[in-house]
C-alpha cells in the first residue's frame, strides 16, 4: 500500500467518524451546561456559583497628583464626598469648603435670573448663607449669564458628572473663605454686563 493509498484511508476514517465525535462533544457540552449554568449568561452562571454577575474592573487606580491620591483610589468616595475638604495642601491646606453641611444637588443647567435663582440652579446653591456641599446630578453645560459670586463655606464638586462652565460669565471668589471648586471644567468665559 502507498503511501497515497494510507492518505485516502485516513482522510475516509476521519470524515466517517467527524459526525459522531462532534455530536458527542456537544452532547457533553451540553450535559455541563444543563448542570453547571451556561457561563455565557451571566445570571445563570452567578446563581448556580454564587459569583457577581458583573464583572469587576481591575484597572489600577490611575491618579495623577496628590489630590486625586488622597480621594480617587477610595471605593467610598461617592459616599464620602466630604474627605475631600481632608485632601487640600499647600496655601489651601484647611480649607473646609462646604465641609459638614448638607449635600446640595444641581438638578437644572439654566441660570435665567441672577437677583432671585431658582432652586436646583448652581447659582441658587453658591448664594445660600450657610455650608454646602454642591455635587451634580447629571452631565451638564452651564452658561452663565451673569459671573457667579460664591458665597462662603460653598464645594463645588464635579466629581461623577462632566460639568462644564462656558461662553458666558466666569466664576468670582472674591473677599469670602473656605471655597473648593474641583471637578469642573471652565472654559471660553466671556466678560459679562456689571449688575
Amino acid at each position: 500500500m502507498g503511501t497515497h493509498n494510507l492518505i485516502l484511508l485516513f482522510i475516509h476514517v476521519v470524515l466517517f467518524m467527524a459526525p459522531g465525535i462532534l455530536a458527542a462533544g456537544r452532547r457533553d457540552v451540553d450535559e455541563n451546561t444543563n448542570q453547571h449554568g451556561d457561563p455565557h449568561h451571566p445570571e445563570l452562571f452567578a446563581a448556580e456559583f454564587g459569583a457577581a454577575p458583573k464583572r469587576r474592573n481591575l484597572k489600577a487606580c490611575v491618579a495623577v497628583n496628590q489630590i486625586d491620591k488622597c480621594w480617587r483610589c477610595k471605593a467610598d468616595w461617592a459616599d464620602n464626598r466630604q474627605a475631600l475638604a481632608d485632601c487640600a495642601l499647600g496655601f489651601g491646606k484647611g480649607t473646609t469648603g462646604g465641609k459638614g453641611g448638607e449635600i446640595y444637588e444641581v438638578t437644572d443647567p439654566s441660570d435665567d435670573d441672577f437677583t432671585e435663582p431658582k432652586e436646583g440652579t448652581l447659582r441658587w446653591g453658591v448664594t445660600r448663607d450657610k455650608p454646602l456641599w454642591i455635587t451634580f446630578a447629571k452631565d451638564m453645560v452651564i452658561n452663565l449669564k451673569q459671573e457667579l459670586v460664591i458665597n462662603n463655606d460653598k464645594t463645588i464638586d464635579g466629581r461623577g458628572a462632566a460639568v462644564e462652565i462656558c461662553n458666558g460669565g466666569g466664576l468670582s471668589v472674591y473677599n469670602v473663605k473656605n471655597v473648593i471648586i474641583h471637578g469642573i471644567h471652565i472654559h471660553d468665559i466671556q466678560e459679562t454686563p456689571r449688575w
